[in-house]
């Protein structure tokens, strides 16, 4: 299950993260109202003095004002995304997930000031293992246009990320061979190599339901990415489903984690 920790969490584009960040100098804004290019200014050297700044999946090490950018530097934390995965449109709507997901009243404000003082984003991202380097360049305009990621947007965008990685051995006799969302379902797609196991096994082990649950309760616990698709997933209305296929017979065994044992595991995990 650990090829599906990639990620996260996931919506305005890293704007989230400045209006989180700014809940530490408030007193020096006037939320919601245009800002002078020295405010502005002042408010970014006031965000930098409190780096580095965490948050679910990355932290911004730095801030600074480039003419009417704001220019945020991040480390992706890659033990819970596989960044090397990450295309530009995934990265953006993680971005934006992240702002639906964190978002107050008063940040919503503060976001208000950003746009009406004309000022854009320039996000640079890197690895905190791998030396990728990716960069988000979000105009003014593009911001005033920003409208909330949907559900569907969410899931189908962590689900590709996902993908990605695909196939991938998960021990000597699985593989994973498909991950795909379905209407009822969340679906992951096992491959049996029944060489050396007998796929009717699964059907009379109830340590695999029991190991799928731990893992889902784990990934909800830990806030990874994949648990932020669980999360969405149970809020859908979709089950999880593990599809095990036996390569030789093509025997079909399902174990299957119903809605509302997703809202029990997300309740148990304090969310």
């Amino acid at each position: 299950m650990r090829n599906h920790r990639l990620l996260f969490f996931l919506c305005g584009v890293m704007i989230c993260f400045v209006m989180l960040s700014l809940s530490a100098c408030k007193s020096s804004i006037r939320p919601g109202d245009k800002m002078s290019n020295s405010e502005m200014e002042q408010l970014v050297k006031e965000l930098n003095k409190n780096c580095p700044i965490n948050y679910k999946l990355l932290s911004a090490t730095s801030y600074a004002c480039e003419g009417k950018d704001i220019v945020i530097e991040y480390v992706m934390d890659e033990d819970k995304i596989v960044y090397s995965n990450l295309t530009d449109s995934a990265l953006y709507n993680i971005w934006r997930l992240c702002c639906l997901d964190e978002v107050s009243p008063t940040d919503k404000d503060i976001f208000k000031s950003i746009v009406a003082s004309g000022y854009g984003l320039k996000c640079n991202f890197k690895g905190s293992m791998s030396q990728k380097k990716m960069t988000l360049d979000v105009s003014n305009e593009k911001l005033k246009n920003n409208k909330p990621i949907t559900q569907e947007e969410i899931i189908a965008t962590l689900v590709a990320i996902d993908r990605n990685g695909l196939p991938k051995d998960v021990d000597r006799v699985t593989k994973i061979v498909d991950f795909k969302a379905e209407k009822e379902n969340l679906i992951y797609v096992y491959e049996i190599d029944e060489t050396s196991f007998d796929i009717s096994q699964i059907e009379s082990n109830g340590q695999y339901k029991e190991n799928g649950m731990t893992v889902i309760g784990n990934e909800l616990r830990y806030n990874t990415l994949t648990g932020v698709l669980y999360r969405q997933v149970a809020l859908s209305g979709r089950g999880i489903c593990h599809r095990y296929i036996g390569k030789s017979s093509g025997k079909v065994v399902d174990v299957q984690f119903s809605n509302a044992e997703l809202r029990q595991i997300a309740d148990q995990a304090g969310l």
